[in-house]
């Protein structure tokens, strides 16, 4: 049965995997600390007095900044109403580059429905700017609602949508890791939380690898060490996609870009070998 794709179901299935994310991040985090606080291993009678400390601050400051990071706003725009045109006024002449059926109106109209504190976008000609017919707003540079820029097709073939179902300023991505958004208010912060996120992982790491006892039988040596060892692995799967990540961000931040639009760069360079291999298929 094929599953039809609409906003509304994009929207519950961003949700659930934002509450899936958060509950896998916090189950993560109370398991590692439970066990390497019941079995001793994060203590200073294990650990010497500046390890101590230290893992316990780069757990204090990853946590606060992940729950920051939560209730951070990406850089949504305020979504406004449908303004319908003036009686009388023609609905045909439409912005240039621009599918909207919002009709050609004026400088000022137009200044009104730009998103609040973006007047200074509106430089010059206003037609250049992309109207959204989901949050009625003139979206400033490097701004993206997710399924206004990928078609419908593309995202059938890819089975769901990162969506929030807002414009969002220099939208870089949905991540899925964090279970938020990710554009212009809270990017800084993104990176923030995925470096210490990494010193956190390589600290948790020390101190169990320390704490795994050492046994003449296999047997009992996997009994001893059982639960370190599942927490060896989750730590694992968590820096494997971290590090990459923060990697990635770093190299995005350094030229300038946002993985949305080298996305879309590589989803419309894909079109266009298709259309070439028509071509060559029709001749």
């Amino acid at each position: 049965m094929v599953r039809t794709w609409n906003a509304g179901n994009a929207v519950r299935a961003a949700t659930f995997r934002k509450w899936y994310a958060r509950a896998w991040w916090i189950g993560l985090h109370v398991y590692g600390y439970v066990v390497l606080g019941y079995k001793g291993a994060l203590s200073p009678d294990a650990l010497s007095m500046p390890q101590f400390v230290l893992s316990l601050v780069v757990a204090v400051v990853t946590i606060s900044c992940y729950i920051v990071l939560q209730c951070s706003s990406p850089g949504f725009l305020k979504k406004r109403p449908y303004v319908s045109p003036a009686i009388g006024q023609s609905t045909m002449p439409m912005t240039v580059n621009s599918p909207s059926p919002i009709p050609a109106a004026e400088d000022g109209v137009k200044t009104e429905l730009l998103a609040e504190g973006s007047e200074h976008d509106l430089s010059g000609n206003s037609n250049d700017l992309h109207f959204c017919n989901d949050c009625h707003v003139f979206q400033p540079l490097r701004t993206k609602h997710w399924y206004n820029w990928m078609t419908v097709a593309r995202m059938q073939q890819k089975g769901a949508s990162k969506d929030c179902d807002r414009c969002t300023r220099q939208y870089d991505h949905h991540c899925d890791c964090v279970g938020t958004c990710v554009g212009e208010s809270n990017r800084r912060l993104f990176v923030l939380y995925l470096l210490l996120q990494s010193l956190e992982g390589a600290a948790m790491i020390g101190v169990t690898t320390s704490a795994i006892s050492e046994a003449e039988d296999i047997d009992d040596w996997f009994k001893i060490n059982a639960l370190y060892l599942v927490l060896c692995f989750m730590i694992v799967c968590v820096l494997l996609m971290v590090v990459p990540l923060l990697g990635y961000q770093a190299f995005l931040i350094s030229t300038n870009q946002v993985r949305a639009v080298i996305v879309l760069t590589v989803h419309m360079n894909e079109q266009g070998q298709d259309c070439i291999s028509e071509e060559r298929m029709e001749h």
